[in-house]
């Protein structure tokens, strides 16, 4: 085997679709350049001489995909020279920055929108476009999930003099980030104002306006709301309905069915649009009275037939149990009778515990999904309908989460999945993941080995699975993209994918390292003689590679313990090593013993010791559990999972959150959470947005590193 042939050629590369992947355009580049078309032509019939001032006269004419980047270019390289606080600035700037603002809104990305509209309006709060770029300011802010800003020359005069199209915009702006921090009678009455005013382009739609209020789950700010534009004649007739579900929102059930009542006995007066109305409710007040706020449901692979992925089971149920169990330390005798009351052995079809002590008793119902999609999609059926759940947590793998998360859009309960790998359904408000995806991992890992730690040739060793493989291809398309280079690539057999019987250790490992540095290179007679003549069998290694990415699973330090004493005996222990966040183990600090000093990883979960908090969370853990044979110390999973029952847990004390659409609503919407993995919040998508933390290992400890 020659790894370096295997990297040159293409036959690897095509058979792992590596040759196959979409190349990601660099950061920074235009959206143009992603998506070459009819605009790209102009695009270079515009970069020959003009000049700013004549691209500006001309801007009006010209379509925007092509001039945006052109200008972009001119602009930032005629403007490169000038200090940003000079006195004496170019006399198209004014111009030049308010049209490419207005350009990035169009074609260009949110932090570019950003950078053209806050030069302006920086520079320029004198103009007459200012207020104009300082709402496009707003949106790039908007749309990047970061808080509006305020200015001292956006006062009342300037916003009244916003053209009626930007004047809904700003309003529409303010709505979006109101629903954001999860303010939704703010963002309701905003939403009322844009579709009621006086001036305006009156983008709201009634359907817009109903929505709107119906994420408002407190009945007092929606009788006021209501009573504040009962002029609007379409909300006189669902102003009673809306009450309804505002009480069935916030949990008064029994309030709720006395106002419906209410209703139905005057149905003999209702219109027929009302008639409709009064049906939907009753629908929705009988499905509401069959959930429990406080019950949550748990899918979990406990019955899996690899045992890997039963011990993360094991370890996201101790997170959910530690979760569950409180913040107060427990007492010897209790963390004895919780370890024992919840030990999966056997493995359980369904178990209930509620959280001792005061406050709201929280109650979990877990189903053993065996890493089996179909099991996995009837079990949300079951939780959402027999059991009353108002969210699920779970399932792990990516086939059984991807069913999962498809049944629970279908049936309308939030789904929290824990899998590293997932497809969400299209445009499902349910679909949530509570991990970081491998994508970002990738892409961080990345970053951060080229930018910070200044690597830019990369030999990759990955284990012959489907893991492995798959993030061969996400590591390589982000590096590749970077402008990194691949010099050496190999697989390898796992150690738990080959005989068990003898010598575990696989023997093409001492090939492929020598096939990394190039002693296995085809040599001349003069040479081989000359190598006889000294006693030696191999050339000397020639270490051409800054990184060796080693991608391992959940058995990283098994296989760690077999690859650790390699690098050295080719001449490559300088070289940094990668690993995935499975590095992120005790075990792969005893598999190393000291020959893995140096490597570095990124996680969300910190290890290290220099977080007290995390130090009390492992220490509770070890009173909960530390009587178990061959205890380990909680691991990304079991952080993971105290993570998403805390978060849930919190969301729910809410009074306004008490259903499962106003639930999923505030995990979409609501302010960002801080628990084991750092600070968390959901994108629209559903996918979670966390903090990347990079780790590197020294002696027998890991040590953060601050990028």
């Amino acid at each position: 085997m020659n790894a370096r042939a295997l990297c040159g050629g293409a036959g690897l590369l095509a058979g792992l679709a590596l040759a196959a992947l979409p190349v990601r355009p660099a950061l920074g580049q235009s959206w143009l350049s992603e998506a070459p078309g009819p605009g790209a032509a102009r695009a270079g019939a515009l970069s020959g001489a003009a000049s700013v001032p004549q691209l500006l006269d001309r801007a009006d004419r010209l379509d925007a995909r092509a001039l945006f980047p052109v200008l972009r270019d001119r602009v930032e390289a005629e403007l490169a020279g000038i200090p940003a606080k000079a006195a004496a600035r170019p006399p198209w700037e004014r111009k030049a920055l308010a049209t490419l603002a207005r350009l990035a809104d169009q074609v260009g990305t949110p932090a570019e929108l950003e950078r053209f509209a806050r030069a302006f309006v920086d520079r320029y709060p004198d103009d007459d476009q200012f207020p104009v770029t300082f709402v496009l300011l707003n949106q790039a802010l908007v749309r990047q999930d970061r808080p509006l800003e305020t200015s001292f020359f956006f006062d009342r005069g300037a916003q009244d003099s916003l053209p009626p199209p930007w004047f809904s915009r700003y309003l529409l702006i303010q709505a979006a980030a109101a629903e954001r921090r999860g303010d939704y009678a703010a963002a309701a009455a905003l939403r009322l104002q844009e579709f009621d005013a006086a001036r305006g382009a009156h983008l709201t739609q009634p359907q817009d306006v109903l929505d709107a209020l119906e994420r408002v789950s407190d009945p007092a700010d929606l009788d006021r709301l209501l009573t504040a534009w009962q002029r609007i004649p379409f909300l006189r007739d669902q102003a009673p309905f809306l009450k309804v579900k505002a009480l069935l929102h916030s949990g008064q059930l029994s309030q709720a069915l006395i106002a419906l009542e209410q209703l139905e006995a005057g149905a003999s007066g209702l219109s027929a649009v009302q008639r409709n109305l009064l049906t939907e409710t009753r629908a929705e007040a009988r499905r509401q009275g069959a959930i429990w706020p406080e019950r949550i449901g748990v899918l979990l692979p406990l019955s899996s037939s690899s045992a890997a992925l039963r011990e993360l089971a094991r370890d996201t149920l101790d997170g959910l149990r530690m979760a569950l169990d409180g913040e107060s330390p427990p007492n010897a005798a209790a963390a004895i009778a919780l370890a024992a009351d919840f030990e999966p052995m056997p493995p359980l079809d369904s178990a209930r515990a509620a959280a001792p002590g005061g406050g709201p008793d929280f109650e979990l119902v877990v189903r053993d999904t065996a890493n089996d999609p179909d099991v996995a999609a009837h079990a949300v059926e079951a939780l959402a309908n027999q059991d009353g759940v108002i969210a699920i947590v779970g399932p792990l793998a990516r086939a059984e989460s991807e069913a999962a998360a498809a049944r629970a859009a279908e049936v309308g309960i939030p789904l929290l999945s824990l899998s590293l790998s997932l497809e969400f359904p299209p445009g499902s408000q349910y679909a949530f993941r509570n991990s970081e995806s491998q994508e970002e991992e990738m892409r961080d890992l990345v970053r951060y080995a080229m930018d910070y730690l200044h690597a830019q040739r990369f030999a990759i060793l990955y284990p012959s699975d489907a893991y492995g493989e798959r993030m061969l291809q996400l590591f390589s398309d982000e590096m590749l993209r970077k402008g990194g280079k691949l010099v050496a690539i190999s697989p390898f057999t796992p150690w738990n994918a080959r005989p068990q019987q003898g010598e575990k250790e696989p023997v093409d490992l001492k090939q492929i390292f020598e096939s990394f540095v190039g002693q296995d290179r085809p040599l001349r007679p003069s040479d081989r003689a000359l190598l006889e003549a000294v006693g030696d069998t191999l050339p000397d290694p020639i270490v051409d590679f800054d990184a060796l990415f080693i991608p391992l699973g959940p058995d990283a330090s098994e296989d760690l313990r077999l690859i650790a004493p390699y690098p050295v005996t080719v001449d490559a222990e300088k070289v940094l090593l990668l690993g995935t966040r499975f590095w992120n183990d005790d075990a792969v600090l005893v598999a190393g013993a000291g020959k893995l000093d140096g490597a570095v990883f990124e996680d969300v979960y910190d290890r290290s010791n220099a977080q007290p908090r995390l130090v009390a969370f492992r220490n509770r853990h070890h009173i909960l559990f530390g009587q178990r044979a061959r205890y380990t110390h909680p691991s990304y999973f079991t952080a993971v999972g105290y993570d998403t029952l805390s978060l849930l847990m919190s969301r729910l004390r809410d009074p306004r959150n008490r259903s499962r659409e106003s639930l999923a609503r505030s995990l979409k919407d609501g302010p960002p959470f801080l628990g084991m993995t750092g600070l968390t919040s959901f994108q629209p998508s559903g996918e979670a947005s966390k903090e990347a933390m990079f780790f590197r290992i020294k002696g027998s400890e890991f040590v953060r590193m601050q990028p």
